[in-house]
């Protein structure tokens, strides 16, 4: 069952850190709602659903920590190579 719910993870998530915190997060949920379960046939479906939501939620969130660190970005100063390139003129003139 682990490496079926991994393949799910795979598909969605390509750095293995963001993999296996998903995996935690599902196997926990997984264990705190099985109660919730209706039918035990569709426990594979059910836990792989509650895969995949896991992993929309964890694009979700890496989305809008980018996302808010690029509106937080400071404009860096002007690089080596432009500030050589200015002085070079300036002599030249």
């Amino acid at each position: 069952m682990a490496g079926r719910l991994y393949s799910v993870c795979r598909r969605y998530l390509k750095n293995d850190e963001d993999i296996e915190e998903v995996l935690a997060d599902t196997f926990y949920k997984i264990f705190m709602k099985i109660s919730q379960l209706q039918n035990p046939d569709t426990f594979e479906a059910w836990a792989r659903k509650i895969t995949v939501n896991e992993c929309l939620q964890k694009l979700r969130t890496n989305k809008s920590l980018f996302i808010s660190l690029e509106e937080n970005k400071i404009d860096a100063p002007e690089s080596n190579t432009e500030n050589l390139s200015w002085k070079k003129i300036s002599l030249i003139c």
